[in-house]
């Protein structure tokens, strides 16, 4: 059995028998395993940075911090991320600046209340954990926290993982975002996702950055 495997299988162990989550499951061992994602994340910061020049960035389910930590680098400090796990502090005390830390929130992404507006929403592979009476409450409160841009992907139907229990296809989530004044920006997304097919890395170990990936513009 793959190490992949037995992650997989241990999470499992921590699925609720009414399909949620109990959250204790995301402890440190759980983030520790991430870290193979951290020049993944940093790559997808290069690229907002250089796409969409945002000059202020949200991340809604932000979970280590890694893409916030390559957006900082980027000098975008005017950064916020929300993260459901208590487990995850102690990740981040160990492994981001102290400067990032301060500004990494652990909460209940349905409950926050952001207050106010960003340049870029982000909201990466969360989608798809949420039940479907709680879809429409996710997306309106990406697209309250968002002045122009949103950065989304959702497992679609069919994709393996723990606690998927809402993969949608694209259409789905297209008409939610259109109820708050947001349409995909097909012209962007291809050239994003062109800028992906460069990293062969990305394409092809974690191919669900790029397939997933739905760029969204607020309709002015």
């Amino acid at each position: 059995m793959t190490w992949e495997q037995n992650l997989i299988k241990a999470l499992e162990e921590h699925i609720r028998k009414d399909g949620t989550v109990n959250h204790t499951l995301y402890d440190s061992a759980f983030f520790q395993s991430h870290m193979k994602y951290r020049p993944i994340y940093s790559f997808i910061g290069d690229l907002m940075a250089a796409h969409l020049q945002p000059k202020s960035v949200i991340d809604w389910g932000c979970g280590c911090g890694f893409l916030l930590e390559s957006l900082y680098g980027h000098g975008i400090t005017e950064v916020i991320g929300i993260e459901g796990s208590e487990e995850v502090r102690g990740f981040w005390k160990e492994e981001l600046p102290p400067e990032l830390v301060g500004k990494l929130l652990v909460g209940d992404i349905l409950d926050y209340d952001v207050g106010k507006q960003y340049d870029l929403a982000v909201c990466m592979e969360v989608g798809e954990h949420v039940k479907e009476k709680d879809a429409g409450l996710l997306v309106y409160k990406v697209c309250s926290s968002s002045t122009k841009w949103i950065w989304w992907t959702e497992a679609q139907p069919g994709q393996k993982g723990t606690n998927h229990i809402n993969c949608r296809d694209l259409c789905y989530w297209v008409s939610l975002f259109e109820e708050h004044g947001f349409e995909v920006d097909w012209e962007k997304l291809y050239e994003v996702r062109q800028a992906m097919l460069q990293n062969h890395a990305l394409c092809l170990g974690y191919n669900w950055f790029r397939d997933n990936l739905c760029l969204f513009k607020k309709n002015d």
